[in-house]
């Protein structure tokens, strides 16, 4: 086990509503497998009349009765949504998304013009804006990517995804985010970048898989593993 990558050092739960699903996670990786259970069980306690309460504006597309939109969430025109997806309260998704589920965001989100988004967990005030890919990966409380930006999730080889030698036994993981983490335009995070609290990076940048904390200077990483 990696100790550095318990998720307790780089996300605040306690004003998560889906903490659960990272309860008993020693690896912040685990929580990937755990996604789309956690969230078939939990669209299904909620009556299928009681699933779409925010806005969805005309032209959006929804496939299934497996998509959670709550109050003051918006759907604009073109997106397209495949469940499982819970999209949590006043949560933005902009025109031109494509969320295939499992996803789940948490309060005051944006997943803005033309992002894709697949098997990804949001927590809250997460905002990944304009053109970006998120696969697989984690994005903490109060972090942004700029446009352009892509957490790549598949290696380049087809093998599994390894952090600090460690095997995940993952052949899709793209990146972890860490509470305040803000990413730059156009920058690219590499299979298996688990960036910690506060992170900044800049754009343009190439972060190469591993964990990172912040560096002594505000847009330096230092990598732990």
């Amino acid at each position: 086990m990696i100790s550095e990558s318990d998720p307790k050092n780089f996300f605040e739960l306690s004003g998560y509503p889906h903490q659960d699903l990272f309860r008993g996670v020693e690896q912040v990786w685990e929580v990937f497998t755990r996604l789309e259970p956690y969230l078939r069980q939990l669209i299904a306690s909620i009556p299928v009349d009681q699933r779409i309460k925010g806005e969805v504006r005309a032209g959006a597309k929804i496939y299934g009765d497996d998509v959670v939109i709550e109050e003051g969430a918006l759907v604009e025109s073109t997106a397209y949504i495949r469940g499982p997806v819970y999209i949590g309260k006043k949560t933005i998704i902009g025109p031109g998304a494509f969320l295939r589920g499992p996803v789940l965001t948490g309060a005051e989100c944006i997943i803005g013009n033309s992002v894709e988004a697949k098997n990804t967990i949001m927590l809250n005030h997460s905002w990944v804006s304009h053109f970006n890919y998120i696969g697989d990966s984690v994005l903490g409380n109060n972090t942004s990517l700029g446009a352009g930006a892509h957490l790549a999730n598949t290696k380049i080889t087809g093998t599994s995804v390894r952090v600090a030698g460690c095997d995940t036994g993952l052949l899709r993981f793209g990146a972890v985010l860490g509470d305040g983490v803000k990413i730059g335009c156009s920058a690219v995070c590499s299979p298996g970048t688990i960036l910690g609290k506060s992170c900044l990076v800049l754009p343009l940048t190439h972060v190469k898989a591993g964990i990172y904390a912040r560096g002594e200077d505000k847009f330096s990483l230092k990598k732990i593993l």
